[in-house]
């Protein structure tokens, strides 16, 4: 009878608790309903069930941490390796995203001191499409978001195509980009991004860089695909066609952590990084505050 008291009491306890909390909030500590992939990296090694590698793998490491004890690190050398140019894990389509819904994607991105301004593009966050069809694998159309640090600039680019196979040697419908100032080094950067994915006029992307609300565009992102993009971080170089390339750095080393892709339903809170486990070593972003409009 004292273990049956017990549990009612529980479960009392719990309903006042949720009464407290509102209604769709997540107690501390939970992982909100919302969230359809997470990684923090916190295995100490690449989740090969969570991520597929592309190009050299990245390794995980405890040098520096977003939260907890590990990130991922991700290293390029043009000298030890001279046909290297990308090293990326992605999701592989693991979040299932559909054209015309809306998703929510947390993460952020240490820059070491070392990260020092280089003319030679580089992508350190990406959206790739899903191809339909092997035609439209074959054209290789490129990402329709991604977040590059080019010239020592934070810099986002979108592209949209309505077409139903996509071509890049054919043009795409539209291109945009945001730069959003200088990069800094030796800290966290943490990033929200806000897409409805979709190659018509209802698309929506918004922006948050540490808390601060930087893009808000609504218009076309994405191409005329069944499935929506799906995400990949690391770094992927621009030396791919270069056998000497005139940039400064032959040599470049980054972190990624706090990974979270949340479906239809979800919240700038459910994917901001910091602030979702009792390790954290930073607070959560404070709420987002400024706009600043793209012309």
């Amino acid at each position: 009878m004292k273990r049956v008291r017990t549990t009612v009491a529980v479960k009392l306890t719990l309903v006042a608790l949720a009464s407290l909390i509102g209604p769709g909030a997540v107690a501390s500590g939970e992982t909100p309903a919302s969230i359809v992939f997470q990684s923090d990296f916190e295995n100490g090694s690449i989740d090969t069930k969570l991520w597929n590698i592309s190009g050299n793998a990245p390794t995980v490491t405890s040098e520096v941490a977003r939260a907890g004890k590990y990130a991922m690190k991700t290293v390029l050398n043009r000298k030890t390796s001279p046909k290297s140019f990308r090293t990326e894990v992605s999701t592989g389509g693991k979040e299932k995203v559909k054209p015309g819904q809306e998703y929510w994607y947390g993460f952020s991105i240490y820059l070491p001191k070392s990260y020092v301004a280089d003319n030679i593009w580089e992508i350190v966050a990406q959206w790739h499409s899903s191809p339909d069809n092997e035609e439209e694998f074959n054209n290789a159309p490129n990402p329709p978001l991604s977040l590059h640090t080019g010239n020592g600039v934070w810099t986002i680019s979108t592209i949209w195509d309505a077409k139903p196979i996509t071509d890049k040697k054919l043009g795409y419908d539209g291109k945009r980009s945001y730069k959003l100032g200088s990069y800094a080094t030796g800290k966290w950067t943490d990033w929200v991004f806000r897409v409805k994915w979709s190659h018509k006029s209802d698309g929506l992307l918004q922006v948050w860089k540490d808390g601060e609300l930087v893009v808000d565009y609504k218009g076309p992102i994405g191409y005329n695909d069944q499935k929506g993009p799906y995400f990949k971080i690391g770094l992927y170089k621009g030396w791919k066609d270069r056998t000497d390339p005139p940039g400064v750095v032959s040599e470049r080393v980054l972190y990624h952590d706090e990974v979270r892709i949340a479906g239809p339903g979800g919240r700038y809170e459910d994917v901001a990084p910091g602030g979702k486990k009792p390790t954290t070593t930073l607070p959560r972003p404070a709420a987002p505050t400024g706009i600043r409009f793209e012309d």
